[in-house]
C-alpha cells in the first residue's frame, strides 16, 4: 500500500509540475498583453473596467420651478372661475332680455361679446401674473396671451350655455366641474395614476385641454400639441354657442307662445 501511495504521489507531483508550467506560460502572456495599456491614465482605465457602461438621463422641456407649475394651473382655472363669476353676478340672460324683440342670434351674440370682453380683461390680468410673479419667461408672452384669450372666449361660451340652460344652478354645476376636472385633467396628478373613470372622461373635459396646452407653452415645448389643445377648445366653444342659441330660442318660444282663453260653458 505504501508503494502504491508513493507511486500515486509521484504522479500527482508530475501533474502539479505541468500545471505550474502552464500557469507560468499564462502569466507570461498576460504580461505581454498589459503592454498595450501603457500610456493610459490609470484612474480612467480603472473607471472603465469598474463601470464599462454609463447612462445619462436628460429631460426635455422641463418645468423646474414651483411658479411654472402654478402658472399652468392658475391660468385655466382662474379663467374658468372668472367666467362663472361673470354669469353669476351679471346674469345677462334675464327675463327682460329674453322678452325683447331682438332676434335670438343678436341676443346671444351680444351676450357672448360682452362676456368675452370681460374675459379678455381677465386673461390679460392672469397672463401678467404668470410672467411677473410666477416666473414664466417673457419670451413666451405671445403664446400665453393668445392661448389665454382663447380660453376666456371658450369658457364664456360654456358658462353662457350653463346659465341659459340651468340658471343659478349652472353655477353649482360649474363648481362641481372644476373639482372633477382638476382630478381628471392631469395637471395635479399624472393621468396614469388616477382611477379608470377619470381617465375615461378626461378627453371630454375642457380643462383637460386647457391645462395640457398651457403646460406645453410654459415648458417651452409648443408645437402641434398646443394646436391640438386649441382645436379641442374651439370645438367646446362652438358647442357652447350652439347650445346657448338653442336654449334661448326655446325659452323665448315658450314665453311668447299664445295663451288659449278659457272656454265658457
Amino acid at each position: 500500500q505504501l508503494s502504491d501511495g508513493a507511486a500515486a504521489s509521484a504522479d500527482g507531483a508530475a501533474q502539479l509540475a505541468d500545471g505550474t508550467g502552464e500557469l507560468a506560460d499564462g502569466l507570461a502572456q498576460g504580461a505581454e498583453g498589459t503592454s498595450s495599456l501603457e500610456g493610459l491614465d490609470p484612474e480612467e482605465t480603472a473607471g472603465v473596467v469598474a463601470e464599462p457602461v454609463v447612462t445619462e438621463a436628460t429631460r426635455a422641456n422641463e418645468i423646474s420651478t414651483f411658479g411654472e407649475v402654478v402658472a399652468m394651473l392658475i391660468g385655466p382655472i382662474g379663467l374658468w372661475l372668472g367666467a362663472m363669476t361673470l354669469f353669476l353676478v351679471f346674469r345677462p340672460l334675464r327675463r327682460e332680455a329674453l322678452e325683447t324683440t331682438a332676434p335670438t342670434s343678436t341676443l346671444v351674440a351680444r351676450t357672448l361679446f360682452r362676456g368675452s370682453l370681460v374675459g379678455l380683461a381677465q386673461a390679460a390680468a392672469v397672463v401678467l401674473l404668470m410672467h411677473t410673479v410666477l416666473g414664466v419667461a417673457w419670451a413666451l408672452l405671445p403664446q400665453t396671451l393668445a392661448f389665454s384669450a382663447l380660453l376666456a372666449v371658450v369658457f364664456t361660451a360654456i358658462h353662457a350655455f350653463l346659465s341659459a340652460w340651468l340658471g343659478r344652478i349652472g353655477t353649482v354645476v360649474s363648481l362641481v366641474l372644476v373639482v372633477l376636472q382638476l382630478a381628471a385633467s392631469g395637471g395635479v396628478y399624472p393621468l396614469e395614476i388616477v382611477s379608470g373613470p377619470y381617465q375615461a372622461i378626461s378627453p371630454f373635459l375642457p380643462l383637460t385641454w386647457a391645462v395640457q396646452g398651457m403646460q406645453l407653452i410654459v415648458s417651452g415645448a409648443g408645437g402641434s400639441g398646443v394646436w391640438a389643445a386649441a382645436g379641442a377648445l374651439m370645438l367646446f366653444g362652438v358647442l357652447g354657442v350652439a347650445g346657448t342659441a338653442i336654449v334661448v330660442a326655446r325659452r323665448r318660444g315658450i314665453r311668447t307662445a299664445p295663451r288659449l282663453a278659457p272656454v265658457s260653458a
